[in-house]
């Protein structure tokens, strides 16, 4: 089976090819319990979920001696970004790391390894449109988790926005301004504007979310990066 790391298909360029189709583990959330003298049973406080990692077999063929080739491979991995199966090729997964194991080569133009992936509790997306609003709306998200977006509103003065169940308070718009909720921050190009927003940075949470705006709003840009948790 093919594997694409950062749009790059490993047996198209490389020769690589995986053993056998990977099994995705689920996701593990965080719990803390608590025993409470006097009371039957313990409480519960659920966190956030933990990142899984992902162990792939390969196999590479070659004509010739395996080992530049490997160098390059190895080179691509340092800075991986995402990951795409070719059996669900409309997902990709985000890569936090990649460590890989040795590789046995028993002759010069073929060789087995293990990379490890070490990704995001959840399978996004792939080729989701940018969302583009002129007049106040209802936006749905079709995953099973809630969507943390990279909006870019268009307007200027005092604005109050409303994303799904999140009130802002822009202040002093100039033109434009970028909320990024990823990255917990706002921003007009390279200008840093958390000083500008009140209100957590927003969520798109599964199903309908309500788009709302006051003040003098010319359109708005959503980026969603709509999410499955696995």
């Amino acid at each position: 089976m093919d594997i694409l790391i950062d749009c790059i298909s490993l047996r198209e360029e490389f020769g690589i090819c995986s053993v056998e189709r990977p099994a995705i583990p689920s996701a593990e959330q965080t719990l803390k319990i608590y025993e409470v003298d006097g009371r039957d049973g313990s409480l519960t406080e659920k966190g956030n979920w933990r990142d899984i990692e992902l162990p792939i077999n390969f196999n590479l063929l070659d004509e010739e001696n395996i080992r530049m080739k490997m160098r390059k491979f190895k080179a691509l991995l340092i800075n991986a970004k995402k990951l795409v199966l070719e059996e669900e090729p409309d997902v990709f997964y985000k890569i936090k790391f990649v460590k890989m194991g040795d590789i046995v080569n028993e002759i010069a133009e073929h060789g087995e390894f293990q990379l490890t992936f070490r990704l995001e509790p959840f399978a996004y997306m792939d080729f989701t449109d940018t969302i583009y609003l002129t007049n106040q709306a209802t936006i749905f998200n079709p995953g099973t988790y809630f969507s943390e977006p990279v909006i870019t509103l268009y307007g200027s003065g005092n604005i109050n926005l409303t994303i799904g169940e999140t009130n802002l308070i822009l202040k002093e718009v100039a033109n434009f301004i970028t909320i990024n909720t990823p990255l917990k921050s706002a921003y007009k190009e390279q200008l840093p504007l958390n000083n500008k927003i009140l209100g957590n940075f927003p969520v798109l949470n599964p199903g309908d979310n309500k788009i709302l705006w006051s003040g003098n709003v010319t359109k708005i840009e959503i980026k969603p990066e709509w999410r499955y948790l696995l």
